[in-house]
């Protein structure tokens, strides 16, 4: 497999640096470094993801039967493996919002019982790449302040 070819580089009005590639389906925007969503969503995914399924076999549900309550449904053949990336957590950035309060109303729990606790996620996350402190959370040396300051925090590593 071929590396995309770098057309462009340049720094954005944050000081970021970017990058445009040519790849065979066009030409493709890349950040340069990972943000914290790109840290922390495959790590609060496949958390999420068991707890669906928990409170799904808990309530005696077949995967086909919570998503169309969820109002979730797809193609027959895709609904088996909507589930299943659901649950393994196998989608790239995790559930979206919308599809999360679905799903929690579909179990008849709050959104909020589909989440993990913070300290589980920052203690799968202490790999070096993610350390939550008082004030911010950092992703491989940079600082990023727009966490809500009264929410409980803990230290990792």
């Amino acid at each position: 497999m071929t590396q995309p070819k770098i057309m462009v580089e340049f720094e954005d009005k944050y000081g970021e640096r970017r990058v445009i590639h040519k790849t065979r389906h066009g030409l493709k925007l890349k950040y340069m470094r990972r943000t914290v969503v790109h840290v922390l969503g495959p790590i609060i995914a496949p958390l999420v993801g068991a707890e669906v399924r928990r409170l799904r076999r808990e309530r005696q549900m077949g995967p086909d039967e919570l998503l169309q309550r969820a109002g979730l449904i797809a193609a027959e053949a895709q609904q088996k493996n909507r589930m299943y990336e659901i649950e393994k957590g196998k989608r790239k950035h995790g559930v979206r919002l919308a599809t999360l309060y679905a799903l929690a109303e579909a179990l008849g729990v709050e959104a909020r019982h589909l989440l993990p606790p913070n300290a589980d996620v920052f203690t799968k996350a202490n790999g070096g790449l993610v350390k939550q402190t008082t004030t911010a959370v950092r992703v491989n040396g940079s600082r990023y302040d727009d966490i809500d300051p009264s929410v409980e925090r803990m230290d990792v590593g």
